[in-house]
């Protein structure tokens, strides 16, 4: 499509069309490729260029079955030879000769799969674990690895990937907590409670209440139930119906 609706729209403008009502096309034409070109992730969003694209590779063909009809031989031949060198240039250029797919292109089609699919399958940590291997030290793909590993249930394998990727970013808070449970699910208590320790306390809510939880669950199962009992305490106030009376059973255990 894109070679030859250019070359389409470079002989709209050879022959005058910017001025005329094709102008048009070209106006529409502005208006979305500067913001993509200025701004390249927006290139994702090229689609809307398709109408324009399709528009001239109409107004091509019109051109050159016009060409055909109601010029002379020896022009015809003219025009249809600079037509195929344009062409040829233009799809030669345009041709993606080389298109590496980057570790971002497998987190994304992961991303996606887990709106389609609601939950958690063995395609979507395949197409993470495509990311982590081109990018083994990438910090979104040891972080989305990990985490599909864990609800997956290969906890081992969870723990060394998250374990690699907090290395890499220690203040990463979401990194650490997918690392400490893991640790926490492989039997490694104390030493998710040295990582938990060294945590921040987050701002938001929703994190507050996770990193609140996953304290006492280390102190709990250290065996500090007074310490279990005050960070479950601190969760309490964060958590929602059904999390609360959960959080209430277990400080109840624990008086």
């Amino acid at each position: 499509v894109i070679p030859l609706a250019v070359t389409g729209l470079i002989f709209m403008l050879a022959w005058g069309g910017w001025y005329k009502r094709d102008s048009i096309l070209f106006f529409y034409l502005a208006v979305y490729a500067l913001p993509l070109v200025a701004y390249v992730p927006l290139s994702r969003y090229r689609l809307v260029l398709l109408p324009v694209l399709c528009l001239g590779i109409i107004r091509l063909f019109q051109m050159v079955l016009y060409r055909l009809k109601n010029v002379n031989l020896s022009s015809s031949k003219h025009f249809l030879s600079a037509f195929a060198v344009l062409a040829a240039v233009v799809y030669w250029v345009s041709w993606p000769h080389v298109t590496p797919i980057r570790p971002a292109d497998f987190i994304t089609l992961g991303k996606a799969l887990e709106i389609r699919d609601r939950q958690i399958t063995p395609e979507i940590a395949n197409c993470y674990q495509q990311a982590w291997l081109l990018n083994p030290d990438g910090i979104a793909a040891g972080l989305n690895l990990g985490r599909t590993l864990l609800a997956l249930g290969k906890v081992k394998e969870a723990e060394a990937v998250l374990g690699r990727a907090r290395n890499q970013a220690p203040e990463n808070f979401s990194l650490s907590i997918y690392y400490v449970n893991s640790l926490l699910a492989n039997g490694k208590a104390r030493q998710a409670l040295a990582i938990v320790e060294g945590i921040r306390e987050p701002k938001k809510d929703e994190a507050r209440l996770t990193y609140f939880y996953l304290k006492g669950e280390c102190y709990r199962i250290c065996g500090d139930s007074t310490r279990a009992r005050q960070s479950f305490e601190q969760a309490l106030p964060l958590a929602g119906d059904a999390a609360r009376v959960n959080l209430q059973r277990l400080i109840d255990s624990l008086r």
